[in-house]
């Protein structure tokens, strides 16, 4: 209980960073533009997530392009996690807490945000007679064609996909592996994604939205505003701290999610000048993950695989698959043969008895604590080799029985070709413009590619290519110019260190003023 307490209090109270910017650092809205004012402003309408990378990134943005603009922010926790437990108590819980706790942080919140010159005025998700009107008179047109768990997935509203968005929801905020049709909570995501969509269609016939900047484009709570304005023709950028995706992605109707676009950066890499020496540099850079502290590409991770070199015992396995956390998204991801990754694993489970294959099964580092019971369930339910996830991923690589890896679309699936090993996937990564597989259409040919692995042949030229890639998804950072965090190196910070936040915020604040002066 204390500690649930102190957690609350660093949430609601101010910490050094946030006083220091809120009093201290320029605040956009005392500063006028030379640029000539329009007679109507457009909107420019930003999500106002938690997240000290996106108000820092966020500010360059605005001082580079929209200091003359009208800014508008939008509040984005919509749906609140609700574990298995009886629903109406848990939603009143939830409820009680969203009162106190919510209205605090949004408040506060709301004070570093003005900083920027946005306004968090927005709440696509709040109750009104017409929102709730509008959710009771289509809801049950919905639910009634909800008969599996592929009925979710083809859910459209007003010709928009939302069934993904709603199945990934569920997963993840209900925290379980699969999506049980007859729950009510199920019921109570599509209501609210109702109560969002008329919401956010009432906000856009009242205002003109030029730009949307989004930290994400996943679940109800950030892809579902992103599909609704991408169908009003509203231009849209995620923008993301994450090496693996640029700093400004823009997004569109066949890119919706701002994930790197792999095929065109590996065609990129043949136009760039000192190729020999960026392969090295690339190589240099991904031994650090496997020999060092970790690389840009894992820098995400809370939780990182062991590369820790330690012999294991009785390990012969030909081939390991190597797990995803059973409640993260699927259908981001690219998950399109299985509905989930239960479903994955079930598959899985199945073919390797069916062909009797030396295969075990190792569970994802980075696991949710919610998954850790459900990872413990499967050991006792299931009669298959588990491996423990804290086993040394570079024992398994260098061992001389393990010859290929299996993930629908994981980190790991370059590291096996850098280690001359072969890789099974099932969507778009890293390594998929390297051709080392075609990507099954359907459930027999994926079990036909892992039987038949050994077909698959590893060379030196595709490590080489490997890399390029690699190097290409480090470097290639932006759909737009953002100079200052370019500069600066804005994803290279740890946003979870308050120094670190401290540290970046003077560096942009330097920039900003020095932008101004000379404006």
């Amino acid at each position: 209980m204390f500690n649930y307490i102190k957690k609350i209090r660093s949430l609601i109270l101010r910490n050094d960073f946030e006083k220091k910017f809120t009093k201290n650092y320029t605040n956009f809205s005392t500063i006028k533009s030379n640029k000539k004012k329009t007679k109507s402003k457009k909107i420019i309408l930003f999500q106002a997530p938690m997240d000290y990378f996106f108000v820092l990134l966020t500010r360059t943005i605005i001082v580079e392009r929209h200091l003359n603009d009208h800014l508008i922010g939008s509040w984005p926790y919509y749906i609140k996690p609700l574990k298995k437990r009886f629903f109406f108590i848990s939603q009143i819980f939830h409820y009680t807490k969203n009162i106190f706790l919510f209205s605090l942080l949004r408040n506060k919140w709301k004070s570093i945000y003005k900083q920027n010159n946005i306004n968090l005025s927005e709440d696509f998700s709040s109750y009104n007679l017409r929102s709730v009107l509008f959710s009771l008179k289509n809801i049950q047109v919905i639910t009634n064609k909800i008969k599996s768990k592929r009925d979710i997935l083809k859910i459209k509203f007003k010709g928009i996909d939302i069934g993904d968005l709603i199945f990934d929801t569920y997963i993840r905020y209900r925290a379980v592996p699969t999506v049980n049709v007859n729950d009510f909570f199920l019921k109570y995501i599509i209501f609210k994604t109702l109560i969002i969509f008329n919401n956010c269609s009432e906000f856009t016939k009242k205002n003109n939205i030029e730009v949307y900047y989004t930290s994400y484009a996943s679940y109800l709570t950030h892809g579902l505003l992103v599909r609704i304005l991408l169908s009003k023709k509203i231009k849209i950028y995620s923008l993301s701290s994450y090496y693996g995706e640029n700093y400004i992605t823009l997004l569109n109707n066949k890119r919706l999610q701002a994930t790197k676009n792999y095929k065109y950066l590996y065609k990129k890499f043949n136009s760039e000048k000192n190729q020999e020496r960026k392969i090295n540099i690339a190589r240099a850079s991904l031994e650090k993950r496997f020999y060092e502290n970790g690389d840009y590409l894992t820098k995400y991770l809370n939780i990182k695989a062991n590369y820790k070199f330690s012999k294991i015992n009785n390990f012969n396995y030909e081939g390991v698959v190597f797990l995803h956390d059973f409640y993260d998204a699927p259908r981001e991801i690219g998950l399109r043969l299985f509905s989930d990754f239960y479903e994955w694993f079930e598959f899985l489970n199945y073919i390797t008895k069916k062909n009797d294959l030396n295969f075990a099964f190792k569970f994802h580092p980075n696991t949710k604590p919610e998954s850790i019971a459900f990872n413990n369930y499967l050991k006792k339910k299931f009669h298959t080799k588990f491996l423990n996830s804290t086993i040394s991923n570079m024992a398994i690589y260098k061992n001389k029985h393990f010859k290929v890896g299996i993930s629908a679309c994981g980190s790991v699936l370059h590291e096996l070709i850098f280690f001359k090993k072969i890789p099974i996937y099932l969507s778009n990564n890293l390594i998929t413009p390297l051709n080392i597989h075609k990507l099954p259409k359907n459930k027999k040919e994926y079990e036909n590619l892992i039987v038949n692995y050994n077909k698959i042949k590893i060379s030196n030229n595709m490590i080489k290519n490997m890399l390029k890639i690699y190097y290409m998804t480090i470097n290639d950072q932006s759909d737009l110019s953002c100079s200052i965090v370019k500069k600066i190196n804005l994803k290279n910070g740890d946003f979870s260190n308050i120094s670190d936040i401290n540290n970046y915020a003077e560096k942009i604040e330097f920039k900003i003023n020095k932008l101004l002066t000379n404006k």
